[in-house]
């Protein structure tokens, strides 16, 4: 791995990977998408919140998510709602509870479960 970021460092490549590009099998674990991309229809990422049953609420920018679906029970707990961040145009999402992130493709893998 530290050959990988020292090329990525050399290279000026600003996306390193932390995570293995192939798992034990020699299958790919993620998928590459570039920072640029952009999805072609926006309403996408509402309409697969809304088959998923995820409450959410609407920022300019991104659709903010009630309840990670990767996170341990909230609780209830105010300060533990709404923490994850699912951009409207790249699809890319974070929690800023759990950690979990990744592209729009890694998103909709984990919560079909293929």
């Amino acid at each position: 791995m530290r050959s990988l970021y020292r090329l990525a460092r050399r290279s000026s490549v600003s996306r390193v990977y932390t995570r293995p590009f192939f798992n034990v099998r020699g299958l790919a674990t993620e998928a590459f998408v570039s920072r640029h991309y952009q999805m072609q229809d926006p309403k996408d990422v509402s309409d697969f919140l809304r088959r998923k049953s995820l409450a959410v609420r609407e920022t300019d920018t991104h659709f903010v998510v009630r309840d990670c679906p990767f996170c341990h029970a909230t609780h209830g707990k105010a300060d533990n709602l709404f923490k994850m961040y699912v951009h409207k145009t790249q699809g890319v999402y974070k929690c800023h509870r759990c950690g979990s992130a990744g592209s729009w493709f890694d998103f909709k893998h984990k919560l079909q479960g293929n």
